[in-house]
């Protein structure tokens, strides 16, 4: 039960403090430090990515109980057959599992699909914002909307090759 508190805790720690750190940095004058922000978010996704099959996993074996063929009908746990599933401990542990349970196994693709919908609303609102620019048809318009386009494609190539340990800032048109 040790491995379970301890596997499911310390990505969550690690999680806030780089969360933390982003929102720290966020608010920092230096554009440099600004971009690294976003640096420790996407960190942050990764190892999250990372953890969440094995922590999910974990989780799921607490719940995993055996009984066996003795006068007792005593249930042990499949994973680790030393632990009594009857046992007072083992109660607490499946108590704790089944919080978990929410941060990890349902928590975590609630938290992508969040990510993603936000992420699909901004570039939404840049097409439609493209579209008014070239709709208008005047010169300063098209450059304007050249501008965003090109914001959007450096944003994203970044998040693909993402060439540089701290990549510099897009400014915005």
């Amino acid at each position: 039960h040790v491995s379970l508190v301890l596997r499911t805790c310390a990505p969550l720690t690690l999680l806030a403090l780089l969360y933390l750190s982003s929102r720290v940095l966020a608010k920092a004058k230096s554009a440099t430090l600004r971009a690294r922000s976003d640096g420790c978010l996407g960190t942050a996704f990764v190892i999250l990515f990372l953890v969440y099959p094995g922590c999910s996993s974990l989780i799921f074996h607490t719940f995993m109980c055996e009984t066996l063929d003795d006068p007792d009908a005593t249930r042990y746990l499949v994973k680790d057959p030393s632990i009594n599933c009857d046992s007072a401990e083992h109660q607490a542990a499946e108590m704790y599992a089944m919080f978990m349970a929410l941060i990890y196994p349902i928590g975590t693709p609630l938290l992508y699909w969040w990510m993603l919908t936000q992420r699909h609303r901004g570039l939404i609102h840049d097409l439609r914002l493209v579209e008014e620019m070239a709709a208008s048809k005047t010169q300063a318009a098209w450059a304007d909307a050249d501008q965003i386009v090109k914001k959007r494609v450096a944003e994203e190539v970044l998040l693909h090759e993402y060439p540089h340990p701290h990549p510099t800032p897009i400014p915005n048109p």
